[in-house]
Protein backbone atom coordinates (compact mmCIF):
# COMPACT_ATOMS: atom_id res chain seq x y z
CA UNK A 1 0.00 0.00 0.00
CA UNK A 2 0.91 3.61 -0.55
CA UNK A 3 1.36 5.67 2.47
CA UNK A 4 -0.08 9.18 2.73
CA UNK A 5 3.84 10.26 3.03
CA UNK A 6 4.33 8.80 -0.55
CA UNK A 7 0.82 10.24 -2.14
CA UNK A 8 2.23 13.26 -0.93
CA UNK A 9 5.72 13.53 -3.16
CA UNK A 10 4.03 11.68 -6.14
CA UNK A 11 1.42 14.63 -6.29
CA UNK A 12 4.48 16.97 -5.77
CA UNK A 13 5.96 15.65 -8.47
CA UNK A 14 3.18 15.72 -10.70
CA UNK A 15 2.61 19.57 -10.10
CA UNK A 16 6.31 19.90 -10.80
CA UNK A 17 5.97 18.14 -13.98
CA UNK A 18 3.10 19.74 -15.00
CA UNK A 19 4.44 23.14 -14.60
CA UNK A 20 7.82 22.79 -16.38
CA UNK A 21 5.71 21.46 -18.98
CA UNK A 22 3.20 24.81 -19.20
CA UNK A 23 6.65 26.99 -19.05
CA UNK A 24 8.27 25.00 -22.04
CA UNK A 25 5.06 25.47 -23.66
CA UNK A 26 4.95 29.48 -23.00
CA UNK A 27 8.66 29.57 -24.08
CA UNK A 28 8.96 27.48 -27.08
CA UNK A 29 5.42 29.75 -28.76
CA UNK A 30 7.84 33.00 -29.21
CA UNK A 31 11.51 33.75 -30.56
CA UNK A 32 12.03 36.02 -27.41
CA UNK A 33 10.50 36.70 -24.46
CA UNK A 34 10.70 40.47 -24.57
CA UNK A 35 9.13 40.57 -28.14
CA UNK A 36 8.57 38.67 -31.21
CA UNK A 37 11.38 37.87 -32.98
CA UNK A 38 10.74 37.31 -37.03
CA UNK A 39 12.65 37.09 -39.87
CA UNK A 40 11.93 38.05 -43.27
CA UNK A 41 13.69 36.95 -46.65
CA UNK A 42 13.97 39.55 -49.90
CA UNK A 43 12.94 39.55 -51.80
CA UNK A 44 9.57 38.47 -50.65
CA UNK A 45 7.96 38.02 -54.48
CA UNK A 46 8.11 39.38 -57.42
CA UNK A 47 5.04 40.14 -59.01
CA UNK A 48 6.36 43.93 -58.97
CA UNK A 49 9.14 43.24 -61.25
CA UNK A 50 9.78 45.27 -64.25
CA UNK A 51 12.29 46.39 -66.89
CA UNK A 52 13.01 49.03 -65.09
CA UNK A 53 13.17 47.57 -61.77
CA UNK A 54 14.87 44.24 -62.56
CA UNK A 55 17.83 44.60 -60.74
CA UNK A 56 16.22 44.81 -57.32
CA UNK A 57 15.08 41.61 -57.88
CA UNK A 58 18.18 39.99 -59.94
CA UNK A 59 19.92 39.71 -56.23
CA UNK A 60 20.93 36.90 -54.00
CA UNK A 61 18.10 37.14 -51.01
CA UNK A 62 18.86 38.53 -48.24
CA UNK A 63 16.92 38.57 -44.55
CA UNK A 64 16.03 40.91 -42.20
CA UNK A 65 15.83 39.75 -38.37
CA UNK A 66 13.78 42.07 -36.36
CA UNK A 67 12.10 42.04 -33.00
CA UNK A 68 8.78 43.39 -33.06
CA UNK A 69 6.66 44.11 -30.01
CA UNK A 70 4.70 40.96 -28.74
CA UNK A 71 1.37 41.63 -30.74
CA UNK A 72 2.40 41.99 -33.59
CA UNK A 73 3.06 40.00 -36.43
CA UNK A 74 4.21 39.51 -40.22
CA UNK A 75 1.50 39.10 -42.46
CA UNK A 76 2.03 35.74 -44.40
CA UNK A 77 2.92 36.93 -48.14
CA UNK A 78 0.15 34.00 -48.79
CA UNK A 79 -2.22 35.50 -47.12
CA UNK A 80 -1.73 38.69 -49.33
CA UNK A 81 -4.22 40.07 -51.93
CA UNK A 82 -2.94 40.91 -55.64
CA UNK A 83 -3.56 45.05 -54.79
CA UNK A 84 -1.71 44.37 -51.26
CA UNK A 85 1.37 43.34 -53.27
CA UNK A 86 1.66 46.04 -55.53
CA UNK A 87 3.29 49.10 -53.62
CA UNK A 88 6.64 48.81 -54.06
CA UNK A 89 8.95 46.16 -54.84
CA UNK A 90 8.54 43.46 -52.66
CA UNK A 91 5.99 44.92 -49.66
CA UNK A 92 5.38 43.02 -46.49
CA UNK A 93 3.15 43.96 -43.73
CA UNK A 94 3.63 44.28 -39.84
CA UNK A 95 0.31 43.91 -37.95
CA UNK A 96 -1.75 44.10 -35.04
CA UNK A 97 -5.24 42.85 -34.49
CA UNK A 98 -5.32 42.13 -38.63
CA UNK A 99 -4.36 46.08 -38.75
CA UNK A 100 -1.65 47.21 -40.51
CA UNK A 101 1.21 47.96 -37.89
CA UNK A 102 4.17 48.97 -39.94
CA UNK A 103 4.88 48.87 -44.07
CA UNK A 104 8.47 47.19 -44.45
CA UNK A 105 10.34 47.08 -48.30
CA UNK A 106 13.46 46.85 -49.47
CA UNK A 107 15.87 48.36 -52.43
CA UNK A 108 19.39 48.45 -53.65
CA UNK A 109 22.01 50.93 -54.09
CA UNK A 110 25.92 51.29 -54.88
CA UNK A 111 28.09 51.80 -52.04
CA UNK A 112 30.59 54.73 -51.83
CA UNK A 113 33.05 54.82 -49.55
CA UNK A 114 33.83 57.83 -50.49
CA UNK A 115 31.10 59.53 -49.69
CA UNK A 116 31.16 62.74 -47.76
CA UNK A 117 30.13 63.50 -45.42
CA UNK A 118 29.73 60.38 -43.95
CA UNK A 119 26.79 61.49 -41.46
CA UNK A 120 24.83 61.95 -44.51
CA UNK A 121 25.95 58.37 -45.95
CA UNK A 122 22.21 57.75 -45.62
CA UNK A 123 21.38 60.50 -47.81
CA UNK A 124 23.24 58.48 -50.79
CA UNK A 125 21.23 55.00 -49.81
CA UNK A 126 17.81 56.54 -50.11
CA UNK A 127 18.32 59.23 -52.55
CA UNK A 128 15.54 57.92 -54.60
CA UNK A 129 12.89 58.07 -51.99
CA UNK A 130 14.76 61.90 -51.25
CA UNK A 131 14.21 62.96 -53.86
CA UNK A 132 11.01 62.74 -54.35
CA UNK A 133 7.98 64.80 -54.16
CA UNK A 134 5.40 62.55 -52.81
CA UNK A 135 7.18 60.83 -49.91
CA UNK A 136 9.98 61.76 -48.72
CA UNK A 137 12.45 60.08 -46.38
CA UNK A 138 14.97 62.34 -45.84
CA UNK A 139 14.05 64.12 -42.84
CA UNK A 140 15.22 64.48 -39.13
CA UNK A 141 17.34 61.50 -39.43
CA UNK A 142 18.82 60.03 -36.41
CA UNK A 143 21.92 57.06 -36.31
CA UNK A 144 21.12 54.46 -33.59
CA UNK A 145 23.43 51.91 -34.25
CA UNK A 146 25.42 49.67 -36.12
CA UNK A 147 25.58 45.80 -35.96
CA UNK A 148 28.40 44.24 -37.87
CA UNK A 149 27.62 45.80 -41.59
CA UNK A 150 24.13 46.61 -40.70
CA UNK A 151 23.70 50.34 -39.81
CA UNK A 152 20.08 51.40 -38.33
CA UNK A 153 18.49 55.07 -38.11
CA UNK A 154 15.28 56.42 -37.46
CA UNK A 155 13.84 59.26 -39.73
CA UNK A 156 10.94 60.87 -40.16
CA UNK A 157 8.10 59.71 -43.57
CA UNK A 158 6.58 63.10 -45.22
CA UNK A 159 3.72 61.87 -47.51
CA UNK A 160 2.49 65.03 -49.47
CA UNK A 161 -0.62 64.00 -52.30
CA UNK A 162 -0.59 67.41 -53.79
CA UNK A 163 -4.43 67.65 -52.96
CA UNK A 164 -4.08 70.92 -50.41
CA UNK A 165 -4.51 68.73 -48.12
CA UNK A 166 -1.32 68.95 -44.70
CA UNK A 167 1.98 66.89 -45.27
CA UNK A 168 1.26 63.78 -43.48
CA UNK A 169 4.36 62.51 -41.24
CA UNK A 170 5.29 58.65 -39.99
CA UNK A 171 7.87 57.76 -38.19
CA UNK A 172 10.35 55.59 -39.99
CA UNK A 173 13.52 52.99 -40.05
CA UNK A 174 15.80 52.83 -42.68
CA UNK A 175 18.28 49.90 -42.29
CA UNK A 176 21.19 49.49 -45.15
CA UNK A 177 24.06 47.08 -45.26
CA UNK A 178 26.99 48.28 -47.19
CA UNK A 179 28.56 44.69 -47.91
CA UNK A 180 25.28 43.78 -49.76
CA UNK A 181 24.12 46.93 -51.08
CA UNK A 182 20.62 46.66 -49.87
CA UNK A 183 18.24 48.76 -47.70
CA UNK A 184 14.92 47.87 -45.56
CA UNK A 185 12.97 50.67 -45.10
CA UNK A 186 10.18 50.60 -41.89
CA UNK A 187 6.95 53.28 -42.33
CA UNK A 188 5.19 53.17 -38.95
CA UNK A 189 1.44 54.11 -39.59
CA UNK A 190 0.69 55.55 -35.70
CA UNK A 191 3.45 56.73 -33.80
CA UNK A 192 5.64 54.64 -31.09
CA UNK A 193 7.31 55.95 -28.35
CA UNK A 194 10.59 57.09 -28.62
CA UNK A 195 11.39 54.07 -26.67
CA UNK A 196 9.68 51.14 -28.39
CA UNK A 197 11.25 52.49 -31.38
CA UNK A 198 14.75 52.39 -30.61
CA UNK A 199 14.28 49.28 -29.47
CA UNK A 200 12.85 48.06 -32.56
CA UNK A 201 15.48 49.72 -34.71
CA UNK A 202 18.42 48.30 -32.10
CA UNK A 203 17.00 44.38 -32.67
CA UNK A 204 17.72 44.95 -36.57
CA UNK A 205 20.27 42.97 -38.55
CA UNK A 206 20.37 42.37 -42.35
CA UNK A 207 22.48 38.71 -43.37
CA UNK A 208 23.00 37.20 -46.69
CA UNK A 209 20.32 34.35 -47.08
Amino acid sequence: MINNNNRKEVKMKRILLFTLFIITLMVSGCGDLNGNACEITFPAYKVNQTEYNADAFNITPFKMHITLPQNVYIKNVKDMTLDEKQGGNSMIYACEDKEIYAYIDYGIYKPDKDFTPKENYYRHVLSDWILSSFVNWGSDYTFISQNDKTVVGECEVCIDNHDGSDIITHQGILVYNDELGVYVKIEFESNESDEELEKIAKSIRLDKE
